[in-house]
């Protein structure tokens, strides 16, 4: 009886790894994004609306994937994210430090210019604001949408786009999938003349365009469903009043110098 126990329990085991064996690993979570929120204000804003500094932000953070390719664009997109709200930061260093300690700098601004003027009653804010552009299997265009009130002439308002690889979690540029960039300024030329109005043969700088420089592609760019997509900020090219430029290169456009195996 000992040994028909035995080998019914082994014979149940053997099946039981069988059958183990057969089924398929649970499948990994894709990566995908989701809405993150924060806010931070200055003390007296309880009581006093008017005098109030406000930093808030609704952001992106990847989910699911790989550990690694996650962690590399959730550190991107915060690394931009805390570029985006410190309007006040000249150089980079000035924002590699935690997301509240960049909103109490912003903070710290405006409470030292009402210690020193406390008549000073014009509240001051800064808002950023996160989508997703487009989204394939293996990029993801993100834009930083940002709004700026801190004392100035005017409000400012600036848009920060990314194009991340969801496979290995850098950011592309566009020579990662561009192979003529000279081709390329010389299609993206036609399309911000035609935006703008400008004849083919007339100079940016008697049109007060690119400061005296010649045509430059923005730092700002994303793939679309569309095609190519490009973005001037104020001031960028132009003058506060100019406002910003923004076009859109169909991929027709693009053939023989865009490498599709790269983003599609």
């Amino acid at each position: 009886a000992l040994l028909l126990t035995s080998l019914l329990m082994a014979g149940a085991c053997t099946q039981n790894n069988e059958q183990s064996a057969e089924q398929p690993a649970a499948a990994m979570t894709p990566l995908s994004f989701e809405n993150q929120t924060f806010k931070k204000q200055s003390p007296n804003c309880k009581s006093d609306t008017v005098s109030c500094a406000t930093v808030q932000a609704g952001y992106l953070l990847a989910v699911g994937g790989t550990d690694s390719v996650r962690q590399k664009i959730n550190d991107i997109l915060i690394h931009y994210l805390k570029a985006s709200l410190a309007v006040y930061a000249v150089e980079e260093k000035e924002f590699l430090i935690p997301l509240d300690k960049v909103a109490e700098r912003f903070i710290k601004e405006y409470e030292d210019l009402r210690k020193d003027n406390p008549a000073y009653d014009i509240p001051w804010e800064v808002e950023t604001t996160a989508k997703v552009l487009y989204q394939s299997s293996k990029l993801v265009s993100v834009a930083y949408s940002t709004y700026s009130n801190a004392g100035g002439a005017h409000p400012n308002s600036f848009s920060t786009l990314l194009l991340l690889d969801k496979t290995t979690g850098t950011k592309l540029e566009l020579s990662d999938f561009i192979n003529d960039m000279h081709r390329l300024e010389n299609i993206a030329e036609k399309h911000f003349r035609k935006v703008r109005g400008l004849s083919p043969k007339q100079r940016f700088d008697e049109a007060n365009f690119f400061w005296g420089q010649p045509f430059a592609l923005p730092e700002n760019f994303a793939l679309l469903d569309s095609g190519l997509y490009f973005y001037y900020n104020t001031y960028d090219v132009a003058e506060y009043a100019a406002g910003p430029t923004e076009f859109t290169i169909p991929f027709s456009e693009l053939e023989g110098i865009i490498n599709k195996n790269s983003i599609f």
